[in-house]
């Protein structure tokens, strides 16, 4: 009879303790994040996860293109007409490091409003997707951007897309056909 009494004692002391986790953890703001329970797909509030699928081409236009032929990536620079292959793991790290954007003051819905204007709007980058969609990253302020129907402020996207012009070139390729590929 007292091994029942206990076993009852452990269990209602672990609900109450179990609760009072649940109750602290919803009035804490950013638990998510702080406990790293952020999972691939479940987008926060400060984060902006642009690669819905697999990229294919990123376009800056009059700057330069970086795109997939075949297994291999390839950097276009449409100012001095060149095109060189590029690594392909350093391609695949930048993904790893910008397709989930740190943001502030993420909106759904103003970009819509803000496509009335395109006179405000500067055109940083076209991305096309490998189901064949494509979308935009547009300037519209100082550090103030739209991607599809969503308005953000990011300092890390201007340098995301800095980052990418300056992949490295595999083997000084000048023309795509990097020796040992």
């Amino acid at each position: 009879m007292k091994k029942v009494w206990l076993q009852v004692l452990f269990l209602s002391v672990s609900l109450v303790l179990v609760i009072g986790l649940i109750q602290k953890l919803r009035s804490s703001s950013g638990w998510v994040d702080k406990l790293g329970l952020a999972f691939y797909g479940a987008e926060t509030a400060h984060q902006l996860d642009w690669c819905h699928t697999r990229v294919v081409e990123i376009k800056a236009p009059s700057r330069y293109r970086i795109f997939q032929e075949g297994m291999k990536w390839f950097k276009s620079d449409l100012e001095k007409g060149t095109r060189a292959e590029l690594g392909f793991i350093p391609v695949e790290k930048w993904f790893s490091n910008y397709c989930r954007l740190v943001v502030q003051g993420k909106t759904e819905g103003l970009a819509t409003d803000l496509q009335a204007d395109e006179g405000n709007k500067d055109l940083l980058a076209t991305v096309a997707f490998v189901d064949g969609s494509s979308s935009e990253f547009r300037e519209v302020g100082p550090e103030l951007f739209t991607w599809n129907d969503t308005t953000f402020r990011s300092s890390e996207l201007k340098k995301a897309l800095d980052d990418l012009k300056e992949l490295p070139v595999v083997g000084g390729s000048e023309v795509g056909e990097a020796p040992g590929h």
